[in-house]
């Protein structure tokens, strides 16, 4: 399905650890719409908006919605990010979200994806009432 991978000394990663994997597979019953913000850092732009067109290209086919994708450019509360980028992605499930990560699609664009990406941090979103 995923990759695994540790952190590097900025703390970030481009693959969920097996103890996350695992926390977001408990998750995966819950069949409420999903929202993945994606904090990310290039060490390759270019690369990486390759990698982000090839995705586009096959997202529709796993119901998944752009939202959001901005340039990070400035910290206004709290200490310093050291993102370039922020993308929000909705998702019909985790399930499709899973599903997804782990298509052969996916495992296509692994080399431009890791060409393009330092790492990141992803956090999966629930919506709820306020």
């Amino acid at each position: 399905m995923f990759n695994f991978s540790k952190k590097n000394k900025k703390g970030l990663a481009l693959y969920p650890t097996a103890l996350q994997r695992a926390a977001l597979l408990q998750k995966a019953s819950s069949g409420d719409p999903v929202v993945m913000l994606n904090l990310l850092r290039f060490k390759n732009k270019e690369a990486y908006g390759e990698y982000a067109d090839k995705v586009s290209g096959v997202s529709s086919g796993f119901g998944i919605e752009f939202l959001f994708f901005g340039e990070v450019i400035t910290t206004v509360i709290g200490d310093a990010v050291s993102y370039h980028a922020v993308a929000l992605v909705k998702y019909p499930s985790i399930k499709a979200f899973i599903k997804f990560a782990s298509s052969g699609e996916m495992k296509s664009f692994k080399e431009k994806r890791e060409k393009g990406l330092e790492g990141q941090y992803l956090v999966a979103i629930k919506e709820v009432e306020l």
